[in-house]
């Protein structure tokens, strides 16, 4: 389905990345990675939970049916830190090899376009709520130059990205590899986002830059927390993006609330298509140029004799000489505007020729401004 690229809040992102006036960070979550058929939040805790229940097939019964029970208990709670600090307690070495099998092919699955299309549009950062690697392997199937990049349990150590021109990649939640950077359970979270650096990390990336959330639910409290923060020390700290195909007006309602603009596309049957429309029309885009107007000179005596002729000017003091270029300029815009930029370029063409040819040299102590 073709995404509407008339949206206020679209051409507002667009002309910012083209324009490039103001630096842009992306902040990603598991909606982007399912795309390379990478488990999302749901489809990971629901794996998990099978795990367990294929387990309790082969325990005593009585220990079976406890270990059933809660795996039911589980299934019903919606909220997706509490569910995995539950599952972690069931068994810490079950739960960890879980989630590595289900994240076996990320080094080797196919990128999903969308990684591609935001280094394309060359943004200053991303911070990265998958622990699969993909914004990372993106980043470099374009270029081996230089990103630096940690996990959000050492963000303390990178607070000087901000001053390098070098663009930053953040693996808020960890890294696959190290389990120690996990972070999927309520305590994990809550002692993440008790950390100073990382609030002042954070902080700081939603107060300097644009952000552009994508396949993320920005409500959620690992990302709204923050937005909700600040808006409690200023109502206004910029204007952010949410890419997303949620149309609810609970959604509508909490964005504009908290200082983010919803760039919003369709999505049917889990085909998200119009995500390339959108980022090849933004990554296509070329502002149109407006021809600024030649700055008139100022405070020009009317008495100035205009002398055409370049052997006689050169032999002028300089500062006649800047007043007669002055004067000349100063006829030369008072034309229509239809013939001034093309008068303005012949007659700029012909004196330079005619000083050329003649091998008149204006000494270097005679600055000359027009």
């Amino acid at each position: 389905m073709k995404f509407d690229a008339t949206q206020e809040s679209y051409v507002s992102l667009r002309n910012i990345v083209s324009e490039r006036t103001n630096r842009v960070v992306a902040w990603v979550g598991s909606g982007l990675s399912a795309q390379a058929n990478l488990p999302t939040w749901s489809a990971l805790k629901q794996r998990i939970i099978t795990v367990f229940e294929n387990k309790a097939n082969s325990m005593e019964e009585k220990d079976a049916k406890h270990l059933i029970q809660q795996c039911r208990e589980i299934r019903s709670i919606s909220d997706y830190w509490l569910s995995f600090q539950r599952l972690k307690s069931l068994g810490d070495t079950t739960y960890r090899d879980t989630i590595r099998e289900l994240l076996t092919s990320a080094p080797t699955c196919e990128i999903p376009k969308v990684y591609e299309y935001l280094w394309k549009m060359r943004i200053s950062g991303l911070l990265n709520l998958n622990i699969d690697h993909l914004g990372t392997r993106a980043r470099q199937a374009q270029t081996d130059t230089y990103v630096t990049q940690f996990s959000g349990k050492d963000i303390g150590a990178h607070l000087n990205v901000f001053k390098s021109p070098q663009p930053f990649i953040v693996n808020l939640h960890g890294s696959y590899e190290d389990y120690t950077s996990w972070v999927f359970t309520k305590p994990e979270l809550d002692t993440l986002m008790n950390s100073k650096a990382y609030k002042e990390f954070i902080h700081t990336c939603l107060i300097s830059h644009v952000v552009l959330f994508i396949g993320i639910s920005v409500e959620d409290e690992a990302v709204g927390g923050h937005l909700e923060a600040l808006k409690k020390i200023s109502p206004d700290i910029g204007t952010h993006y949410w890419i997303t195909n949620r149309r609810d007006g609970a959604t509508d309602s909490w964005a504009e609330n908290y200082g983010v603009r919803l760039i919003r596309y369709e999505s049917q049957k889990n085909d998200h298509g119009a995500l390339d429309d959108l980022f090849k029309d933004i990554l296509s885009f070329k502002p149109k140029e407006e021809v600024a107007l030649p700055i008139e000179p100022q405070h020009i005596p009317d008495d100035v004799e205009v002398v055409d002729d370049p052997i006689k000017l050169s032999k002028l003091e300089s500062e006649n000489i800047r007043r007669i270029l002055n004067q000349k300029a100063r006829e030369i815009l008072h034309e229509s505007s239809e013939n001034r930029t093309l008068h303005t370029q012949n007659s700029s063409r012909s004196m330079t020729k005619r000083f050329i040819e003649l091998g008149i040299r204006v000494k270097k102590k005679a600055r000359i401004y027009c």
